[in-house]
């Protein structure tokens, strides 16, 4: 009995380490934004992910639409994995045309230097982008964080590609009660 135990603890071990090494599935590549929520006149925080790269990604372009009545872009930084890299990060805000009520910025990711390192993007998270929710803004509303652009290969040729892209939101919560613990018990 202890032997078929033994047996069955190392074949579950071994399928579950096996799962956790799989490279994400090969693709057209794809970028994705999360889902961030806050009360009216909080600051958010939305990351966005490179998911799936269809090759070594050295360079990504993208453009973050959303509606500006009550979401305002704040700022952007690189995370940890993309510090790592030595991935450089230019945000630029671009304009939406004759649409006044949304908001356009582009963000420029890239490890690619001129006679220099040429790392590839990791998978992961890669930039946070942190927005104002409007003091005016109810519960409930949702602003959503469209994303679309284009990659480029670390490698030689370095073509171009479109990436596909998850949108992410801005959720409007109900302000948080925070109660003391000790206070409570």
């Amino acid at each position: 009995m202890r032997h078929v135990i033994s047996v069955l603890t190392v074949v579950a071990f071994a399928a579950v380490s096996v799962g956790r090494g799989q490279a994400p599935p090969m693709g057209p590549p794809a970028v994705r934004i999360d889902q961030a929520a806050g009360p009216p006149g909080g600051l958010v925080n939305a990351s966005f992910y490179l998911v799936r790269p269809a090759d070594q990604i050295g360079a990504i372009a993208v453009d973050v639409v959303f509606q500006n009545r009550f979401v305002s872009f704040v700022k952007a930084e690189l995370s940890g994995i993309a510090e790592g890299a030595d991935a450089h990060l230019t945000v630029l805000p671009k304009a939406t045309g004759t649409n006044k009520t949304e908001s356009t910025i582009q963000l420029k990711l890239s490890t690619i230097e001129e006679g220099g390192s040429k790392q590839p993007l990791p998978v992961g998270g890669l930039v946070r982008m942190q927005f104002k929710i409007s003091d005016a803004a109810k519960p409930g509303t949702v602003v959503d964080l469209k994303v679309s652009g284009t990659v480029r290969k670390v490698a030689a040729p370095q073509t171009t590609t479109n990436v596909n892209g998850a949108p992410g939101q801005v959720i409007v919560s109900e302000k948080s009660i925070i109660s003391c613990f000790f206070y409570m018990h």
